[in-house]
């Protein structure tokens, strides 16, 4: 995460993603600052880009990447159904970009290898 946070990232890809490197645009990136998932699953999570004065609220962002353009940074909100550390993550996500742009959906994504920790 930007903020060098502990986050879980999930990708919305086009194609399988064995999350090495960078997947192949256009995909959206999800990531959700927090490790206590018990206390985040199952509610609407509103997208922010920084973090406000409540300090009990995760950070979570969603970023869209389409062939030769830079980042959108997308509103709307994510909702976490399942969090199966190392095993799976499943939710559901309603975003809104520039140009009236929605974008719905569901997602069950595989636990991929760990990064190393930036900084």
């Amino acid at each position: 995460m930007q903020t060098d946070a502990r986050a879980l990232e999930v990708y919305l890809t086009q194609e399988p993603y064995n999350g090495e490197a960078s997947p192949p645009r256009p995909y959206i990136r999800m990531e959700i600052e927090w490790s206590d998932w018990k206390n985040v699953v199952g509610k609407d999570l509103k997208l922010v880009y920084r973090r406000g004065p409540d300090t009990q609220t995760p950070i979570v962002r969603a970023e869209l990447n389409l062939e030769r353009q830079k980042r959108i940074w997308l509103r709307g909100t994510l909702r976490l159904k399942k969090v199966e550390v190392n095993k799976q993550v499943e939710g559901s996500y309603e975003f809104t970009g520039p140009n009236n742009l929605k974008l719905t959906g569901m997602f069950k994504a595989q636990w991929g290898k760990d990064r190393l920790p930036c900084g």
